[in-house]
């Protein structure tokens, strides 16, 4: 049995840890000729920035890369240069339910995105041997994003070792349960592996066969939640074994992000982004052929969704599981999973947003953004009122620490139903909070489709940007139309 609800998978290595096989190690062998194995190195006082909240750990080390490389983007001005504040994806179709904010959607290509637009060199690394890696590498490439494979454990240590002789941290992407910070012990008592998260490395010392990180993820989530007044996850040592383990893990998957040519002009790249994320363009997203036709984008993401939240929807959306094995059970734990999960989505999105447009003025300077502000502040409200930041600080099934209106209401449907069995009741005893979140959405995506609109004054739309993603499939089809039919004139007897 396959089931494709996404709502839940908040793409998180803290909240979605799964069980897999530890990788091996050789422990025996760490360079090739390029060093020698007692060599060291430290970049100093590399300013440490701190995730806040759990979901945010790519930007707040992008950050610390970034004030490395000489541009001082803190991490909420960094939401906005990068336009993950103002991005937002959702797909619905039969059994599959996808939300996905900014800061977690191509995040490989929103940091570029900021990159180019600062004049600094950003690279992506990743193991030649990982899945489809010639494919990734191909794609991440038409992007326009410098790549460039790695061999294995030796060639990942010596581009840490090469990176920080140069003077610069690396930034890596890691399995947590592997980390040294006491955050992690929940994840190592469930001996749980899988999942992803953002470190930075500053240092190495290969006679004492260790690193040293920045970890911008302790404090971020769980009972110890609050800003790491121990210094625990700045400049904390960790062996060779570990880092190995936690960031084979994850293909060894790696950023350097060092000076370039400084851009002259960030806005210029930046605004028509701005302006096409928030529209909900698709070929802004990045999204070509059947993805760009499948999902919803920008303000018209956020409507999608809307028309999700009533009862007929809902429970044509959970008759895809009827028949299955457990049916009862499986529709009460996707009913958690939609209400936990998007509300978590929903958090995150509003916290980056909110960060965003209190930071936007430092990108697009220069510019008249008061009508910009009024249409674009018009979603703080509703924004506010479908967020929790529970559903990010307290990963799990306690279900009791979920307060927030999506998700309480999705846990009362989730109760009802199970001790009823009748999903059209449990439906109809919250159609009013159901309302509500629906209403929350439609603001936000009036909200954001006058607030890109505004924009269009100093950058006005391009037919063939906004529509080229329908116009080339379109195309496709009519010339095939037009070849068929000459094909059949020439094929057919003149009458």
């Amino acid at each position: 049995m396959k089931i494709r609800v996404l709502t839940f998978l908040i793409l998180l290595a803290l909240l979605m840890p799964v069980l897999s096989e530890k990788p091996s190690f050789n422990s025996s062998q760490y360079d090739n000729n390029s060093h020698i194995l007692s060599g060291q190195g430290l970049v100093e006082d590399v300013p440490y920035v701190w995730q806040e909240i759990n979901g945010f750990c790519s930007w707040a080390a992008a950050s610390i890369m970034f004030q490395s490389a000489g541009v001082p983007l803190d991490m909420h001005t960094l939401f906005a240069a990068s336009t993950a504040g103002f991005s937002f994806v959702s797909a619905r179709y039969a059994d599959t339910l996808v939300a996905i904010p900014g800061v977690l959607y191509r995040q490989d290509y929103n940091t570029f995105l900021a990159a180019q637009a600062y004049g600094v060199n950003l690279t992506l690394y990743f193991d030649l041997n990982s899945p489809d890696a010639e494919l990734n590498r191909a794609t991440l490439e038409s992007d326009g994003i410098s790549v460039s494979l790695l061999d294995g454990e030796d060639a990942a240590l010596n581009l840490m070792r090469k990176t920080i002789d140069r003077g610069y941290p690396l930034m890596i992407s890691v399995e947590p349960i592997w980390l040294p910070a006491d955050d992690y012990d929940y994840l190592r008592e469930m001996e749980a592996y899988g999942g992803g998260h953002g470190v930075v490395i500053v240092g190495y010392n290969d006679a004492m066969l260790q690193a040293t990180i920045m970890d911008p993820g302790v404090g971020s989530f769980g009972e110890n939640f609050g800003y790491p007044e121990d210094g625990r996850g700045n400049y904390t040592t960790i062996s060779y074994w570990d880092l190995f383990q936690a960031w084979s893990a994850r293909d060894f998957i790696s950023i350097t992000i060092e000076p370039g040519e400084s851009s002259t002009d960030p806005k210029a790249i930046l605004g028509p982004h701005i302006r096409d994320r928030l529209l909900g363009v698709p070929t802004s997203y990045r999204a070509f052929g059947n993805a760009a036709l499948v999902g919803r984008y920008g303000e018209a993401s956020f409507r999608d969704l809307s028309s999700f939240f009533n009862n007929e929807t809902i429970a044509t959306f959970l008759s895809e599981f009827d028949g299955m094995a457990g049916e009862q059970n499986l529709k009460v734990q996707i009913l958690l999973s939609i209400g936990i999960g998007l509300e978590a989505q929903f958090t995150l999105q509003y916290l980056s947003y909110r960060a965003a447009l209190e930071t936007i003025a430092l990108v697009l300077d220069d510019i008249l953004l008061s009508d910009f502000n009024n249409a674009a502040n018009q979603a703080i409200p509703s924004f506010e009122a479908i967020s929790s930041n529970a559903s990010l600080i307290y990963p799990g099934t306690n279900y009791s620490v979920y307060t927030g209106l999506v998700s309480r209401t999705f846990i009362a449907i989730a109760e009802e139903f199970n001790s009823t069995g009748d999903i059209d009741l449990a439906l109809s005893s919250h159609y009013g909070e159901l309302s509500d979140i629906s209403m929350h959405l439609d603001v936000i995506s009036d909200s954001w489709l006058d607030a890109g609109t505004a924009l269009t004054e100093y950058w006005p739309n391009d037919f063939l940007t906004t529509y080229g993603f329908i116009l080339i499939p379109v195309s496709i089809g009519v010339a095939v139309i037009v070849i068929s039919l000459i094909y059949w004139i020439k094929r057919t007897p003149s009458q």
